[in-house]
């Protein structure tokens, strides 16, 4: 078909769009309270796609390795990382690494953060439920109107060593926190991931915060 037929077929059909067009106005006419809910309906057509769209981010992964640490982990590439090994407590070191969504920084002043631990035990022994029980009582001092929750079972698993996994609610200034932290320990260190996000954003980064969580591995050879 040439493009002068294609014309040709849309001139010919146009008497019949606008017979259909009068008759839709004066439906509108006699039905003004159906209009409203259609013109509603459209309007908020936008913001449903775009909380949508927020809803189920198509973030990509990207690798984050860090030989020093002996961690890898993949995480979406478009949070933020930042690394922090300055901390220490007595005669071990402590070292943490962050990820941050990026939107989130943006947007408000309550982010969702993703922050691997690395706690050096140095010659200090504990077993799982030890240092589950230390974690918890950290919690408990920094948090204490906080019902720490046990999930803990056979299956919970870091990097394929057995792990143990709390949650819990906390409360920063302004911020009302929803917390899973989940740790194992590989040679004489204790890893552990705490994932923390306000409370009516918990659910909507949870698959995000478990694909990282799958994705963790150990690489420190020695």
């Amino acid at each position: 078909m040439s493009k002068n037929d294609k014309y040709w077929q849309w001139f010919k059909s146009f008497p019949k769009l606008l017979k259909g067009f009068k008759s839709f106005w004066k439906w509108s006419k006699d039905h003004p309270q159906e209009m409203i809910g259609i013109i509603g309906t459209i309007t908020a057509l936008p913001a449903g796609i775009t909380a949508w769209i927020a809803f189920f981010p198509a973030s990509q992964f990207t690798l984050y390795e860090n030989a020093d640490y002996g961690i890898k982990i993949k995480h979406p590439d478009d949070w933020y990382v930042q690394e922090n090994n300055s901390s220490f407590t007595q005669d071990t070191q402590f070292i943490e690494v962050k990820f941050i969504s990026t939107n989130e920084i943006q947007s408000n002043t309550c982010p969702t953060e993703m922050i691997v631990n690395v706690d050096d035990l140095g010659n200090q022994f504990f077993s799982i439920e030890g240092y589950k029980n230390l974690a918890a009582s950290k919690i408990k001092q920094n948090n204490q109107s906080s019902k720490i929750n046990d999930e803990s079972n056979h299956a919970t698993t870091l990097s394929n060593r057995r792990a143990y996994k709390l949650t819990y609610h906390k409360q920063d200034e302004q911020c009302s926190f929803r917390v899973m932290e989940i740790g194992t320990f590989w040679k004489n260190k204790a890893y552990y991931i705490v994932y923390i996000a306000k409370d009516n954003k918990y659910s909507q980064f949870l698959s995000t915060a478990e694909k990282m969580i799958k994705s963790f591995k150990f690489t420190d050879k020695n």
